[in-house]
């Protein structure tokens, strides 16, 4: 493979890939505020889970999306409901 062309893979998407864990589907989904990735748990996968979501690597979509939502802009997902994520986390919210 050279590494002038095209052809080299996506770094970003392979490492969220990685980093990243696998949202679930299904009928047993969690409706905890700041739970984006869908585990049952509040924790600094459902921080990079929003982050993929805003570079657009992975997007939140249904009941991931209404958890992540958690600054008071709904409907749109930012570094605020990040941070709300964090504060969720530490417990100060």
């Amino acid at each position: 493979m050279a590494l002038g062309g095209g052809n080299l893979p996506n770094t970003r998407k392979m490492l969220a890939h990685y980093l990243s864990p696998p949202i679930p589907t299904g009928t047993n989904m969690s409706t905890i505020p700041g739970d984006a990735n869908m585990d049952f748990e509040v924790n600094i996968f459902d921080i990079l889970a929003v982050r993929d979501h805003i570079f657009g690597i992975t997007l939140l979509k249904g009941q991931a999306f209404a958890n992540a939502d958690v600054a008071e802009e709904f409907g749109v997902l930012n570094i605020f409901d990040i941070l709300g994520i964090r504060d969720i986390i530490f417990g100060v919210r």
